[in-house]
């Protein structure tokens, strides 16, 4: 009778074992989520990208803006071409062993000293001398940084087809 009993209990040790064991649904449910992806790695632009992306533009538009006689709009974006320059010095402060900002003195900072100037005396007949003087720093600079390759010159065309660079009346 013990035994009969011994074995009644262990079928229902066992039955309850498997009353207990969770489903195949359930354990899905219930095991430790994936390993989650890494995060993405930030974005981390080079000095080349950070010309093209934030200096260029800036550069572009004061051409326009002088030589459409839109002295506001010139003087906002000298004032942006500076401090876009200033941005990829702090981004960038080394390139190619060489100071980015010490680059950026030497070779633009009394071009655009001279190019403020221009501006702030409504100089049209001045301002094509002034942003070519920029080109040529800009290019010096370049090569210093052996990427003589990298031309700039004065465009030709609006790269802005949204924007107006005329003067408003």
């Amino acid at each position: 009778m013990l035994e009969w009993s011994l074995r009644i209990a262990g079928i229902m040790l066992v039955g309850l074992g498997a009353a207990l064991t969770p489903s195949a649904d359930t354990a899905a449910q219930n095991a430790p989520a994936a390993p989650a992806s890494p995060a993405p790695t930030p974005y981390n632009p080079g000095v080349g990208d950070l010309m093209n992306l934030i200096v260029q533009p800036h550069h572009t538009k004061l051409w326009f803006a002088g030589h459409e006689g839109n002295w506001v709009l010139a003087e906002y974006e000298i004032h942006e071409l500076r401090s876009a320059l200033a941005n990829v010095a702090k981004a960038r402060p080394l390139y190619r062993q060489k100071s980015v900002s010490n680059s950026i003195e030497m070779f633009v900072s009394g071009a655009f000293t001279s190019m403020e100037g221009v501006i702030h005396d409504r100089g049209a007949a001045k301002f094509a001398d002034a942003y070519t003087t920029i080109n040529a720093g800009c290019n010096a600079c370049h090569t210093s940084l052996g990427q003589s390759q990298v031309v700039i010159r004065t465009p030709e065309q609006p790269t802005y087809p949204d924007q107006e660079f005329r003067p408003q009346k």
